[in-house]
């Protein structure tokens, strides 16, 4: 399934469809030898084959990169699944891991959130980037005024249970420290002092609160500022409408006066004609 920014990818074998193409299979038989390989999101020689055998010995040739599944016991999609799922976990590392949330369905995953891989968590993680602050953070950048250089960057935290486990406890996932056994309560709860991961995720959304908390300011004091800049704007236009409309009466005076001069040099001009034609006559 591809990947996008809000649904991150996985892969799913649907064994389901396989059973119900295959009414005819013998089964387990027809699963001996049978399998399928995969490969880490980001190295090539990273790898593993995932092979159905029924679990006899038969002293075959093994690579560190196969991982042997007992299939002997397996009736149907939902228990071939659980086979593969409960066989493959010790093998499998930080790059990959397997999941189940329909049955018959097998799902690989990068567990990893990082905005450099395709990060898959449980369908959950998305492209986020660990800050310094020890946040998974998305950052957006808001162009606040005309000017390219005048922008804001917000910085927001990821607060799924992905992001929070995965910022203080890796490799594995939430569901590798079940309150079941006792390691995984006191992986979560803590021990003799020692903070547990509910302690560190509470912490995690104490740093993320903060974060908001600043960014909101921020963007509070941007916002203060850009009306400020608006005022001062309309404030300046004034200014300078006022001064053009001064300019315009100088000019509109500056031609009056003018035209009455005009006016009264024509008339004395005239009067003066009126004279010299009088001495004439």
């Amino acid at each position: 399934k591809p990947r996008t920014d809000t649904d991150p990818d996985y892969y799913d074998i649907d064994y389901n469809s396989w059973f119900s193409s295959n009414p005819q299979a013998i089964i387990p038989d027809d699963l001996y030898d049978k399998g399928f390989r995969s490969y880490c999101s980001t190295c090539n020689n990273q790898w593993w084959n995932f092979i159905f055998y029924d679990g006899q010995d038969t002293g075959r040739p093994s690579i560190p990169q196969d991982v042997m599944i007992d299939v002997s016991k397996v009736t149907d999609a939902e228990s071939l699944v659980n086979a593969i799922l409960t066989q493959s976990a010790p093998h499998l590392n930080h790059t990959q891991k397997a999941s189940s949330d329909t049955p018959g369905v097998f799902r690989l995953y990068d567990p990893r959130p990082d905005d450099a891989i395709p990060s898959i968590c449980d369908g959950i993680v998305s492209r986020a980037k660990k800050s310094e602050k020890n946040l998974y953070e998305k950052r957006k950048v808001i162009q606040d005024t005309e000017k390219s250089n005048s922008y804001i960057t917000i910085h927001i935290p990821q607060t799924t249970l992905s992001h929070i486990f995965y910022s203080i406890a890796e490799p594995g996932t939430i569901k590798d420290y079940p309150v079941t056994t006792k390691d995984g309560r006191s992986s979560l709860l803590g021990v003799r002092g020692e903070r547990g991961l509910v302690d560190l995720g509470i912490e995690y959304l104490l740093d993320a609160e903060t974060e908001i908390g600043a960014q909101m300011q921020r963007i509070e004091v941007s916002n203060s500022n850009i009306t400020t800049k608006r005022e001062n704007a309309q404030s300046s236009e004034s200014t300078i409408r006022d001064a053009d409309m001064a300019k315009s009466m100088v000019n509109y005076t500056k031609h009056n006066i003018l035209s009455q001069a005009s006016q009264s040099m024509l008339a004395q001009s005239n009067q003066n004609a009126g004279n010299v034609l009088e001495l004439i006559g």
